[in-house]
């Protein structure tokens, strides 16, 4: 048995090799009496919540997880989690806790597990902050700003 949740809802699947289920079921939770719909087949099993929210786990258990406000959410079996939303914005969460976002207007910022942070900004601008709270930039045009709590020094 495996348990998939979409942070509000828990529900446990039971893969094919322990029972067999049929293609099609509902299921209310005794907990909250909300009416699940399960579908399986013989690749996936694919899960329609009442908020819209749909989950389509893979054999390989890869999960889709379609938001009902249009973003959509991919988790790997090794961990990576990557989030599309309408926006154009789309986020990626590595299993080691680096998080890499990209904006809809095309800035890049990735943050590290230690608190640091580089942003690579459409101009060719790059900002690095790191875990101390010291920050640098460096300019397309080769200059670079350094940034402390006690000073600010253009080299």
């Amino acid at each position: 048995m495996k348990e998939i949740s979409n942070n509000k809802q828990k529900v446990n699947i039971f893969s094919q090799n322990t029972r067999t289920l049929p293609k099609s079921r509902t299921m209310s939770p005794p907990s909250n009496g909300l009416n699940i719909s399960v579908t399986e087949s013989p690749n996936d099993t694919t899960i329609n919540f009442p908020n819209g929210d749909k989950m389509n786990v893979s054999k390989d258990n890869t999960i889709f997880y379609t938001f009902a406000n249009g973003s959509t959410q991919t988790t790997y079996a090794d961990g990576l989690k990557i989030t599309n939303f309408p926006n154009g914005q789309i986020e990626k969460v590595h299993k080691n806790g680096v998080k890499h976002i990209i904006y809809g207007n095309g800035l890049q910022r990735t943050i590290n597990p230690d608190g640091s942070e580089e942003v690579f900004m459409t101009d060719g601008t790059v900002w690095r902050i790191h875990s101390d709270g010291s920050e640098v930039l460096e300019f397309a045009n080769g200059d670079r700003e350094i940034r402390t709590d006690n000073y600010k020094v253009v080299v």
